[in-house]
């Protein structure tokens, strides 16, 4: 279950330890690789502030009618502003029946975050990422600071054309179900599971986004999908209830017969065959649960076996038995 966060007003410490008790540096005096590092760790605010450290000096006084010029723009009418707050309704987003506790509704700032906002349409929902205004940086032409952001903002662009292109069900009614559709319609080697970090960034690349292992892994936490009555951030979508979630319907995708799960059975791993079409194994349920159970991750195959099970039980309860999920 993706955390829930209250807006505190308060900003996470992600300063890298290098660079604690001295002044951030950019351009020709360090490498492309620890600039790109150091930016991907930051988390909004502290990049605001390190771009504004020397915002005084470099900024001439046309610049600041540009500035005030900009801040008095209305807001998208399609989107949503960076800087509004919005209500983790998460329950609503992933279909999960955990409540979030506490008297207060909790809020994101979106200030706080980096956020692909999702707009929409008739039948078509559009995944974007839109770069506040203290990131484009307006007035500073050869300004390196901001020309050092082309990285991350690229990344986080690319991102979320790819959620355009390749989740259009999710987007446009969020939830794991939509989540995972057509993601089992292949061989077992052919599987790029979206629940697990390493194949999403090989998804990314042969998508042309320039980003890597490290890129995700310092920033997934700080990066949300945000609709207009929910939020979700990036990194619950790797999280371990969302990697079994995604076995189990895959498993039941291929062979929702309740009989067939009926006792769990053990396939050594040599015997495993990853080259076969899923959908042919629906007279080899565990076979297929197996290859599924390593996909997400390498879960343990009981548990998933458990979770399907216990998932069966669920839909005969509600008079759903003998569904394709």
């Amino acid at each position: 279950m993706p955390k829930q966060a209250q807006s505190t007003g308060k900003v996470r410490d992600r300063t890298p330890s290098v660079d604690k008790g001295r002044k951030r540096k950019t351009g020709p005096n360090i490498s492309q690789h620890v600039q790109r590092d150091m930016l991907f760790r930051m988390d909004p605010a502290e990049l605001r502030e390190w771009l504004g450290e020397d915002e005084a000096e470099e900024r001439a006084p046309e610049d600041e009618a540009d500035m005030a010029d900009l801040d008095s723009d209305e807001d998208d009418p399609e989107g949503i502003s960076q800087e509004q707050n919005i209500l983790l309704d998460t329950d609503v987003v992933l279909g999960r029946e955990e409540q979030t506790g506490g008297d207060a509704d909790p809020v994101l700032s979106l200030g706080d975050v980096y956020a692909l906002t999702v707009v929409q349409g008739d039948g078509r929902s559009t995944c974007r990422f839109e770069p506040p205004l203290w990131m484009r940086g307006p007035g500073r032409r050869g300004n390196n600071k901001y020309s050092a952001l082309s990285p991350l903002i690229d990344f986080l662009s690319g991102l979320a054309a790819w959620f355009t292109r390749e989740k259009q069900p999710f987007l446009n009614q969020p939830g794991p179900e939509t989540l995972f559709h057509g993601e089992f319609d292949c061989t077992g080697d052919g599987l790029r599971p979206v629940v697990v970090q390493k194949e999403v960034i090989h998804s990314l690349k042969d998508a042309g986004v320039d980003v890597s292992d490290p890129d995700i892994s310092r920033i997934k936490d700080r990066v949300w999908l945000v609709w207009e009555n929910g939020c979700m951030p990036l990194e619950s979508l790797f999280e371990h209830q969302m990697r079994l979630d995604w076995a189990v319907a895959g498993c039941l995708h291929h062979v929702p017969d309740k009989q067939a799960w009926s006792g769990f059975q053990s396939v050594p791993g040599g015997e495993i065959k990853e080259a076969v079409p899923l959908s042919a194994l629906s007279n080899d349920p565990f076979m297929l649960l197996h290859i599924l159970a390593d996909k997400a991750n390498k879960i343990a195959p009981e548990k998933v076996f458990s979770a399907v099970r216990k998932a069966l039980d669920q839909n005969c309860q509600g008079g759903g038995a003998g569904e394709k999920l």
